[in-house]
């Protein structure tokens, strides 16, 4: 790793090629960061607005036909349990698994009176 030194900086070509790499590596990380940071943020209150206008409308509103009943309070602690346990499984096969518990609760949880 020979290479020419130079009088101000006392590093070989080689040593400030590894130095503007490493610098732009760590620019560009940061821009990353900061991007991922905002993206974050902007879903957060995207997220946080949704409920707010959800909140005060009833299941008409929202999209919801008048026939169908939604899952219960204890169906829905149920559900959040499987989607809990989702995300923190690893295997796709128990992800799959945990998935289809969930769509089974929902759907065996909520009633519809079809006209």
């Amino acid at each position: 790793m020979g290479g020419v030194r130079y009088k101000r900086s006392g590093l070989t070509s080689y040593e400030q090629s590894l130095k503007v790499s490493n610098f732009a590596l760590n620019m560009i990380l940061r821009w990353f960061f900061i991007k991922q940071v905002f993206c974050f943020i902007r879903l957060y209150l995207l997220s946080i607005f949704i409920f707010k206008l959800a909140k005060n409308k009833s299941n008409q509103d929202l999209g919801i036909r008048p026939t169908l009943i939604p899952p219960n309070a204890e169906s829905l602690e149920v559900i959040k349990g499987y989607f809990a346990r989702l995300q923190n499984t690893y295997s796709p096969y128990y992800k799959l698994k945990e998935l289809l518990m969930a769509v089974t609760k929902i759907y065996e949880s909520s009633e519809c009176f079809c006209v």
